[in-house]
């Protein structure tokens, strides 16, 4: 995702995240390089959330997805600078410019996209609670959550948000995974010797009315039927 953004803009979104990077003509690394230095010298909590951004931007960094959030900013009236915006070359630059200038419509638009897209759901009939009481138990669900993804030893960072519909609530689970060595580059080579934790989602549905609470994840049936 950051190889593809123009320095200006991943310098504004380090600046967010009080990260020590600028990067302009004069920096001797690639972006990239230059970039993952100051986030591996965060705390471990904090890196996460870089990341976490970084992937919720990258994911939402496609023709359709920046034409979500190009309506969505459209049918709020908000004030979107049209010379900015046609300078950008990419949807990578178009959904961090997004990100950037409008965090809130971001968010909303992206949690939509990703429901609208998603396919597999399994869904059962569960009790029936009221959202209020179900947003306000958030940390019992990330309690939870934690509680079964350690025995795979995933987790230990682990953020549930949510968006409320009025006849229906949707969560998002951002869980940390297990330790990868994935094919990287470090400072011109390619290595596999810098193990690091990537995150992946799980969705909850429920509509309280009827009780139905749909889940999708990965992992197979055994894991949904636990979850």
């Amino acid at each position: 995702c950051v190889v593809l953004i123009k320095p200006e803009i991943l310098n504004e979104f380090a600046a967010r995240h009080e990260l020590d990077f600028k990067y302009n003509e004069k920096s001797s690394g690639s972006i990239a390089d230059e970039f993952i230095k100051p986030c591996e010298r965060k705390e471990s909590e904090k890196e996460a959330l870089v990341w976490i951004e970084i992937h919720e931007i990258d994911d939402i960094a496609s023709e359709e997805g920046c034409d979500y959030l190009l309506n969505r900013i459209i049918e709020n009236a908000l004030p979107l600078n049209r010379d900015e915006y046609e300078e950008l070359s990419n949807n990578k630059e178009r959904a961090m410019y997004f990100f950037l200038k409008f965090p809130d419509i971001f968010h909303s638009t992206l949690d939509d996209y990703n429901f609208h897209q998603m396919q597999g759901w399994r869904g059962e009939k569960v009790v029936a609670k009221e959202i209020k009481g179900l947003i306000g138990n958030i940390s019992a669900l990330e309690y939870g959550l934690k509680t079964i993804y350690s025995k795979q030893y995933k987790g230990d960072n682990l953020k549930v948000k949510y968006v409320d519909k009025d006849d229906r609530v949707f969560f998002t689970a951002y869980i940390e995974d297990s330790y990868t060595n994935d094919l990287q580059f470090d400072k011109g080579d390619i290595t596999n010797k810098k193990p690091k934790k990537s995150v992946f989602r799980l969705h909850f549905l429920y509509r309280p009315k009827s009780g139905i609470l749909e889940t999708k994840a990965k992992g197979g049936q055994k894991i949904i039927k636990e979850l």
